[in-house]
C-alpha cells in the first residue's frame, strides 16, 4: 500500500515508475454513488507496483475495475507525453463509449495544475490541442484502427472481439515503434485470439 501521508514530489507522481500515486492522489472515477476518489483495490497495487510494462496481458474476472485502472494509468502517460495518442480498442460500441466517459471524468476532475484543455470531444474521442494528442475509443468493427497512429493501445475485452484476428491486425498495426500495449479481458472459451 501507498503511504498517502508522505507522497513523493509532483514530478514523481506524474512521471515516476509507480502510477499508483497518480491514480490515488489525482484521479476520480464515476461510480453508482457519483464521482468519487479513486481508491485502489489490492490487486491494483500488485499490478501497478512495478509500473507500466511495454507489453502487458491480463486475464481478469468481471467487474473488478480493470478497464478503469488501465485507462487511468494510460491517461497519465498521455498527459506526460505530448503527441502520444491512446487508442482504446473495445469489443463493442457501448464499451467504447463507456471508456471515453471514464477517461473524460478522470481528466475533468484532475487538479487544475495538471488538467489539460479539452478540445473536440464526443462519445469516442477526447482531443488535447495543447498537448497535440488525443484519446480515441474504437467500437470493435474490423475496419477500426487502420488509419490510426498511437503510442498507447488498450485492447479491452479482447476475448469477445468479433473477427478478432482482423481487428487485432488493424489496431496493433496502429502502434508506433516503442509503443505500449495493454491487453485485458475476461475469459471466453479457448477458441479466440486472446486465449491463444
Amino acid at each position: 500500500p501507498l503511504d498517502l501521508n508522505h507522497p513523493p514530489s509532483f514530478k514523481e507522481i506524474m512521471t515516476g515508475p509507480d502510477p499508483r500515486w497518480f491514480l490515488e492522489l489525482a484521479t476520480k472515477i464515476p461510480t453508482q454513488y457519483g464521482i468519487k476518489p479513486n481508491i485502489l483495490f489490492p490487486w491494483m497495487h500488485q499490478v501497478n507496483y512495478q509500473g507500466l510494462q511495454p507489453r502487458q496481458i491480463m486475464l481478469k474476472s468481471r467487474e473488478i475495475g480493470s478497464t478503469t485502472n488501465w485507462i487511468g494509468v494510460l491517461v497519465r502517460e498521455v498527459l506526460t507525453h505530448p503527441g502520444g495518442n491512446l487508442i482504446i480498442a473495445a469489443d463493442r460500441e457501448e464499451n467504447a463509449v463507456n471508456a471515453i466517459k471514464y477517461a473524460k471524468v478522470m481528466i475533468e476532475n484532475l487538479p487544475e495544475r495538471i488538467k489539460p484543455r479539452i478540445g473536440k470531444n464526443n462519445e469516442t474521442l477526447l482531443e488535447f490541442p495543447d498537448l497535440g494528442n488525443h484519446i480515441k475509443a474504437l467500437p470493435g468493427t474490423i475496419k477500426s484502427g487502420r488509419s490510426e497512429r498511437a503510442l498507447y493501445l488498450l485492447a479491452t475485452e479482447m476475448a469477445f472481439w468479433e473477427s478478432d484476428d482482423v481487428y487485432w491486425n488493424a489496431v496493433q498495426g496502429a502502434v508506433v515503434e516503442g509503443g505500449i500495449i495493454v491487453i485485458e479481458s475476461t475469459a471466453n472459451g479457448t477458441n479466440n485470439l486472446f486465449h491463444d
